[in-house]
């Protein structure tokens, strides 16, 4: 898992993907067999919302298929803020060089959060010309 942030999370992971949402940052973290999903709020007191003070909260990780995050894997996270509503996220995941690639690759899968209903949704995943864009916009 790599170090795009340059520090660990607060539940011990490496950062692999963030965002701004609203007035908040949402990070994936990864854990080297799992993924974890937290959102940053630098408020000092009750906000509006009635959540509590800033500071970390854990959220619901994103759902992966099965063996796409595990020992051996590099995963990448690009993500982008939706409005205050959303937060999308672009995943890829692949073997890492002296690791068996066997059947956990990933490229291009596309998930959004929503942010009010604190759940996950799978979207259609990205053409194969787009898997490896970092950040794609389409305005309808």
């Amino acid at each position: 898992h790599g170090r795009k942030f340059g520090a660990r999370t607060v539940g011990g992971g490496c950062g692999v993907g963030a965002c701004g949402g609203g007035d908040h940052l949402y990070v994936v973290a990864s854990h080297a067999v799992e993924l974890s999903f937290w959102r940053w709020s630098g408020a000092t007191g009750r906000g509006g919302d009635g959540r509590g003070w800033g500071g970390w909260v854990a959220l619901e990780a994103p759902p992966m298929p099965r063996g796409s995050v595990g020992l051996g894997m590099a995963v990448r996270v690009a993500m982008a803020g939706l409005g205050t509503n959303r937060v999308a996220a672009v995943v890829s995941a692949a073997a890492v060089r002296g690791h068996n690639a066997g059947g956990g690759a990933l490229e291009g899968m596309v998930l959004v959060y929503d942010i009010a209903g604190g759940k996950w949704s799978r979207a259609p995943d990205l053409p194969p010309g787009f898997r490896r864009a970092a950040c794609a916009g389409v305005e309808c």
